[in-house]
């Protein structure tokens, strides 16, 4: 092992003991959560990426705020979801388009208003984007 590596892993561990450095869990807060009503959420297409941002989302609670959720998967990552008591969405992805699996759950985002709209793909998509 690296000698400069050992010494930064030592430093790391006394500031831990201090309390210098304090193991915080990333929070996500909407500034006006009061306006907001209804958040899409588009997952990754990547499966690497798509099990990574899972991973941010495990410790999330959903039932805040009263702000309505959804959830837009890839059907392909249908088996890996363990996300409960949400509104999931799944898609197929093809390469220049976007399409649900459930007509009426895209009509019903459609015809209803969100306020707001994340999209958590790394790669532009331009089906994607044609939607949103």
């Amino acid at each position: 092992m690296n000698f400069n590596l050992t010494i930064l892993r030592l430093k790391i561990m006394f500031y831990l003991l201090l309390g210098k450095i304090r193991r915080n869990s990333p929070k996500i807060e909407f500034p006006n959560h009061k306006k907001i009503k209804r958040v899409i959420i588009f997952f990754p297409i990547n499966e690497d990426l798509f099990r990574l941002s899972l991973y941010s989302f495990r410790k999330f609670n959903f039932h805040q705020n009263s702000i309505e959720y959804y959830f837009i998967i890839n059907q392909q990552f249908q088996n890996i979801i363990n996300l409960n008591g949400i509104n999931l969405i799944f898609v197929n992805y093809r390469k220049n388009k976007m399409s649900f699996c459930n007509l009426e759950q895209q009509n019903a985002l459609i015809q209803n208003n969100s306020d707001v709209i994340i999209d958590l793909n790394v790669d532009f998509s331009l089906g994607l984007s044609k939607f949103i």
